[in-house]
Order: structure tokens, then sequence, then C-alpha cells
């Protein structure tokens, strides 16, 4: 356990299980579940079922990210920080888009 790239191969494998989490309740998500989203998010919303989609799908897009993380880390020859400085951007990014989806939908 001395040698580095069991760093990278362990964040691969976190971005495999974040990736499968993501994209499963992306899919619940945008069925319209609603339910698995918060009283804050559900509160000012006119068109539900249209934010749920949008929601949704920014999730999986998000799970999307992950995995290229994930292959990134997982196929690595050196220890680098490129992995984790795309998935904070992505993250960001998402983020970014999910205010944007929500002001939108919202009354």
């Amino acid at each position: 356990m001395d040698n580095p790239l069991y760093s990278m191969f362990l964040f691969g494998v976190i971005m495999i299980a974040l990736t499968v989490q993501l994209i499963i309740a992306g899919l619940i998500i945008r069925r319209g579940k609603s339910a698995w989203l918060t009283d804050m998010q559900k509160r000012k919303v006119a068109d539900l079922p249209h934010y749920c989609r949008l929601f949704g799908n920014k999730l999986i897009l998000l799970g999307l990210i992950a995995a290229v993380c994930s292959y990134m880390a997982m196929t690595s020859t050196e220890v680098n920080l490129r992995p984790i400085i795309v998935f904070g951007i992505g993250l960001v990014l998402v983020a970014i888009l999910m205010i944007i989806d929500y002001r939108r939908c919202s009354r």
C-alpha cells in the first residue's frame, strides 16, 4: 500500500460508486419521483414534472462526468490532480445549471 498509484485507483473506485449512485438517482427523479427532492426545492416550483426531468438530467450529467474522472484516474500512470480538477469543475458547472433551471421553473 505504499505505492502512490493506489490513491489514484481508490479515487477511481470511489468515482465508479458515485457514477452508479448519481445515474440511478437521476433516472428515478427524471421519471417524476418528486419525493426525492427536498421541500425547499419543491416549494416555489410551478411545473414540478418539468423540473424533475431537468434535475434528473443534471444528476445524470454529473454521473457521466464522474465516469470520465474514474477512467482518467484508473488509467493514469502517475499521480496527478487532473481527474479531481475535472470533477470539481464539472460539479461547479452542474450546480450553476441546476440553479438556472430552478430559477426558470420557479414562480
